[in-house]
């Protein structure tokens, strides 16, 4: 291993100022280490996926596959109060990437898991990252988010749930298969509704299908979804709008997150990056939550996105406000 491999295990094992502690001294959930690491040698290096791009990332090669299996000392969190580690009692530093949701497993101090990775054994102690959980039922489970390999996909199905986006467009169906449709937004069309049977046409898997043809089996006719839209009015303006109910459908995206949710009320709420993020692991089938956001209602249905997610708990997850578009500049008026 080399002196570069050793330095970036220092910074995993030795959270910030723990520098300052006493040699061996535990802090919080991570190990403190009797020595500054050495510098890494000049000049830069690429990073694996585990590894940052730039000096001092080493590549994923030299990491090799591990498993661990110990009781848990304690948890570490991020800045935003997510758990991204587990510290066994041996000392190991096991990590999740930065989508997993370790809050989500239910474990406690004390528990004896299983993990399996990638990562070294040192003189300060091993450390991984983590890919798959054994947890103490014997359920296994895997962290790594792995992005769908795409094909060509052709799925026939009845509609069961029409998905709007928050100017009031549709962007995707949902079959009563639970088969994800996605498409561009286009404007509502009647031939668009619950129970009728529609086949999909598009690049996918076995879980959805973007898709740039949809096709009314009944008749025939083709929707075609490929073309960019066709120049229409201005869009819909948008106000805050607030929806308070049960969670009846949680849709996911490629990457298998949560990214909206149908509400008992009829409201259809997309979720924006960073509440994909925080409130995965909480947003479930049957939670009562309240949302508040931009977006309009149509008819009886009300569409938004989510800018405040709150659970039954009181516990409330935001998405940072969106930076506004820079004033025009001023305009030289003549005397």
């Amino acid at each position: 291993m080399s002196n570069l491999s050793r330095s970036l295990l220092l910074l995993v094992l030795i959270p910030a100022g723990a520098a300052h502690s006493s040699p061996g001294q535990v802090q919080g959930t991570s190990v403190a280490a009797e020595a500054d690491p050495p510098p890494p040698p000049p000049g830069p290096r690429l990073g694996g996926k585990h590894g940052p791009r730039g000096e001092g990332g080493p590549p994923e090669d030299d990491l090799r596959p591990m498993t661990v299996t110990g009781k848990i000392q304690g948890f570490a969190t991020e800045p935003h109060g997510r758990i991204d580690g587990i510290l066994f009692v041996d000392g190991t530093n096991a990590r999740a990437g930065r989508k997993a949701r370790l809050e989500a497993l239910g474990l406690k101090v004390g528990d004896t898991i299983t993990v399996t990775g990638k990562g070294g054994s040192y003189p300060q102690g091993r450390a991984l990252h983590i890919e798959t959980v054994e947890l103490p039922t014997g359920e296994v489970r895997t962290l790594e988010l792995l992005r769908a390999t795409l094909t060509r996909v052709s799925r026939e199905g009845d509609i069961a749930r029409v998905l709007l986006n928050p100017h009031g467009d549709v962007d995707g169906l949902l079959l009563k298969d639970g088969f994800l449709v996605r498409f561009r937004p286009t404007p509502t069309d009647s031939r668009l509704v619950v129970g009728k049977r529609i086949r999909a046409d598009g690049e996918g898997s076995s879980t959805f299908v973007n898709a740039d043809q949809v096709t009314m089996t009944a008749t025939g006719t083709v929707l075609d979804l490929s073309s960019s839209p066709p120049a229409g009015p201005v869009p819909r303006a948008l106000t805050t709008l607030q929806a308070s109910s049960s969670v009846v459908e949680v849709v996911n995206n490629p990457e298998g997150e949560p990214d909206t949710l149908v509400l008992q009320d009829g409201s259809i709420v997309k979720l924006p990056p960073r509440l994909r993020e925080d409130a995965a692991g909480a947003i479930k089938v049957g939670a009562k939550v309240a949302v508040r956001g931009e977006g309009g209602t149509y008819g009886a249905v009300k569409a938004l996105r989510a800018n405040q997610l709150q659970l039954a708990s009181g516990q409330t997850f935001y998405e940072p406000d969106r930076p506004s578009a820079p004033p025009p500049p001023p305009q030289n008026v003549a005397p």
